[in-house]
């Protein structure tokens, strides 16, 4: 397949256990960062490509080391929030709390600032336009958070497709003048009804042949690709908990093979950091300068 430069591969760096769907129901909070992220350097580095790795601030401080690797290898390490907390279970004071603390942790790890953010579950839409006011006040060159379409978890439906400035008045109309970007996780758009492609779960569940097919559709729309892995999701040696049926489905299937699509994609794209493309297209300064 073709290969494009405008198109993104991110990683949430979490654990099993802050999944929404297996941290109820974790009574050890095994971690297995340190096993699955070095399988993902290996492809990447394999590949000769790099990444965004959007980090929990609760991550970079019981593993330093992880994320020091990640930054050594050439991979931007951007903000996930401290705690894994959705942003509707938190307030402007504790979402700017939560961002100060992951900035400190972020830049221990690596002597880097960070310019970019991803809110847990993908948990901004209308009713927190407030987190991206803080993000522009903090100096946030972007942010990679609105999922376009409703899921029974999260959505922000009636969002743009593609990367855009969110205006002040309405985070989902594009105002030329502002300079946080922001850079919608992908969907398949086929009439009126918007198909998730972005990865994750949807990677997991869908096969290669159909993810491909997916992604050749968008291309013929020329459309930006934004897609997303978690490290758990490529870890043959999760924790299987006592959950129930939906838990299970939605944490386990697929895993086995996940790593394979996860190389998969990168020889099917050829994908850069948000962080280059801010400098390649001059969108915003930030904390780039500070």
């Amino acid at each position: 397949m073709e290969k494009e430069n405008n198109h993104f591969l991110s990683v949430d760096v979490e654990d099993w256990y802050h999944s929404e769907y297996l941290r109820h129901f974790a009574k050890e909070k095994v971690p297995r960062i340190e096993k699955t992220i070095p399988l993902l350097l290996d492809i990447l580095r394999k590949h000769n490509t790099t990444i965004t790795f959007f980090t929990l601030g609760d991550i970079a401080d019981k593993h330093p080391d992880v994320v020091k690797e990640i930054s050594a290898n050439g991979h931007e390490v951007a903000s996930h929030c401290y705690s894994h907390t959705p942003l509707w279970n938190l307030n402007r004071k504790t979402f700017e709390e939560e961002l100060r603390r992951t900035e400190k942790a972020l830049r221990k790890a690596t002597g880097k600032k960070v310019i970019g953010f991803r809110a847990p579950y993908y948990s901004i839409a209308k009713e927190q336009s407030w987190a991206i006011e803080i993000l522009r006040k903090r100096n946030y060159c972007y942010d990679s958070s609105i999922f376009p379409m409703k899921t029974p978890l999260y959505g922000a439906p009636g969002a743009p497709l593609e990367p855009y400035k969110p205006s002040k008045d309405n985070i989902y109309i594009h105002n030329e003048k502002e300079k946080l970007r922001e850079y919608p996780i992908s969907v398949l758009r086929i009439g009126k009804i918007n198909i998730p492609l972005a990865g994750g779960f949807y990677l997991r569940a869908f096969p290669y042949i159909l993810t491909k097919s997916m992604i050749k559709l968008l291309q013929k729309q020329k459309r930006s690709i934004n897609m997303i892995i978690h490290p758990w999701e490529i870890d043959r040696n999760i924790p299987r908990l006592d959950v129930p049926l939906k838990n299970r489905l939605i944490s386990y299937y697929g895993i086995r093979k996940n790593l394979q699509k996860f190389e998969n994609l990168i020889k099917t794209l050829k994908f850069k950091s948000f962080k280059e493309d801010i400098k390649e297209n001059g969108i915003s300064k930030g904390n780039q300068k500070t």
